[in-house]
C-alpha cells in the first residue's frame, strides 16, 4: 500500500475526484441490476392488469402480485388507487418509497402525511437530505488543503461516505416520491377518464369508490 499512499500524499485530489465517480457508477450499476429483476417479477402483475382483469382479481391475488413485483406490501386501497390512475407502475414504485411517509385519508381518495413530528415541507426535507448525503466528500475535500490531511484520514472519511451518502441519497428519494404522491397525485397521476357510459373496456373505467375525487377535481 506505500505506492498508494505516496500516489495520494502527490496528488491528493485525485482522491475527492475518483472516490465520489466509483460511488455514482456503483449505485447505477445496483440499480441496473434492481430494475432488470424488477421486470421478470411483473409477470404475475402484468397477466392480472391485462385487459383490466385486476377489477375482477381476489384482493389477495392482486396484494400478491404487487408484493411480488415491487418488493413491498400495499393494501388494496392504495394498489386499486393507483391501477386507476395513468402512470399506474411509476405511482405503484412512489408508493413503496413513501411508504410509512405518507397515507391515504378516511376516504381513501387522496395521499397525506402521515408525520407526526414538526417538520419542513416535504420538497426541502427532500433538499436537506440530498445536502447532507455529500457531507463527508465536501469535510473530506476541504481537508486535502489543510495540514491534518493525511492518506489514512481521507480514506476514513471516504469509507464513511460509501455507507452514508446512498442512505441518505435514498431516504431523499423516498420523500421526494411522498411529494409526489401528496403534492402533485392530478398532475403526475391523473384519473383515467372512461370513454363512454356503454361497456367501457380495458382500464376505462374508473372504479366508484374514486369517482367522487373526479367530481371534485
Amino acid at each position: 500500500m506505500s505506492w498508494f499512499g505516496a500516489v495520494i500524499e502527490s496528488y491528493p485530489w485525485a482522491l475527492a475526484l475518483v472516490l465520489p465517480i466509483l460511488g455514482l457508477l456503483l449505485l447505477y450499476k445496483v440499480r441496473s441490476i434492481g430494475l432488470r429483476l424488477s421486470k421478470e417479477r411483473m409477470k404475475r402483475l402484468y397477466d392480472l392488469t391485462k385487459s383490466g382483469r385486476w377489477r375482477n382479481a381476489d384482493p389477495i391475488a392482486l396484494e400478491i402480485a404487487v408484493s411480488d413485483a415491487f418488493r413491498c406490501l400495499l393494501d388494496g386501497r392504495t394498489i386499486e388507487m393507483a391501477l386507476s390512475r395513468h402512470n399506474s407502475i411509476r405511482m405503484l414504485s412512489d408508493c413503496k418509497y413513501a411508504f410509512g411517509i405518507v397515507r391515504l385519508d378516511a376516504a381513501g381518495l387522496r395521499f397525506v402525511d402521515s408525520r407526526h413530528l414538526a417538520r419542513p415541507s416535504l420538497k426541502w426535507t427532500a433538499r436537506w437530505l440530498h445536502l447532507i448525503s455529500v457531507f463527508p466528500w465536501i469535510i473530506a475535500t476541504i481537508l486535502i488543503y489543510t495540514p491534518f490531511a493525511s492518506p489514512g484520514l481521507l480514506m476514513a472519511f471516504a469509507a464513511v461516505g460509501v455507507i452514508y451518502t446512498p442512505v441518505f441519497t435514498w431516504l431523499a428519494l423516498c420523500i421526494e416520491a411522498a411529494k409526489r404522491l401528496v403534492e402533485e397525485l392530478e398532475r403526475r397521476y391523473p384519473l383515467i377518464e372512461p370513454v363512454s357510459s356503454e361497456a367501457p373496456k380495458g382500464r376505462k373505467r374508473v372504479p366508484g369508490h374514486l369517482k367522487a375525487a373526479q367530481a371534485t377535481g
